[in-house]
């Protein structure tokens, strides 16, 4: 763990530290979905989210991932996503119902081992770092590219 904290710039007593209190550093709120309903956002104060983000560039995106994945990937949006289905004949657009939410924190917890070969210790860090009660938080910076790798690892291993 002390080399990854030394390779990102963090200190790793503070990262310790903000790990073990991370839980009580979200704002969490309902936001109204367009088709009903509500979606449950979960905001970090800026101290955890500066890390998340350092974490996102200096960390998670290291490891590519195929072409066809967009979500939470550097330099692709949704915008790049549909570039590539303009002009085809039919599109499917699919709303997973509460997605961050049923990514758990063993699902997690397995990107971070299996994924990146993280000890025990260091992938407990992170998971603590990116995760929200038992799952993914929905506002969080690193979300949507661990939403993206833990369905991309689902399908490798089927």
């Amino acid at each position: 763990m002390d080399d990854i904290c030394e390779e990102l710039g963090f200190d790793p007593q503070f990262l310790y530290e903000l790990a073990d209190a991370s839980s009580s550093l979200y704002k969490v709120f309902d936001m109204p979905k367009r088709s009903g309903g509500f979606r449950t956002i979960c905001v970090p104060a800026d101290k955890l989210k500066n890390i998340q983000r350092l974490i996102l560039d200096g960390f998670l995106g290291k490891i590519d991932m195929p072409a066809h994945m967009h979500g939470g990937i550097k330099g692709r949006s949704i915008a790049t996503n549909a570039e590539v289905h303009v002009g085809k004949p039919l599109v499917v657009n699919i709303d997973l119902k509460d997605f961050f939410q049923s990514i758990s924190v063993e699902a997690v917890r397995s990107i971070f081992s299996r994924i990146y070969n993280l000890d025990e210790n260091a992938a407990e860090i992170f998971v603590k770092l990116t995760t929200y009660g038992n799952s993914l938080p929905q506002g969080a910076p690193t979300s949507s590219l661990l939403a993206s790798k833990r369905w991309h690892l689902s399908n490798i291993l089927e």
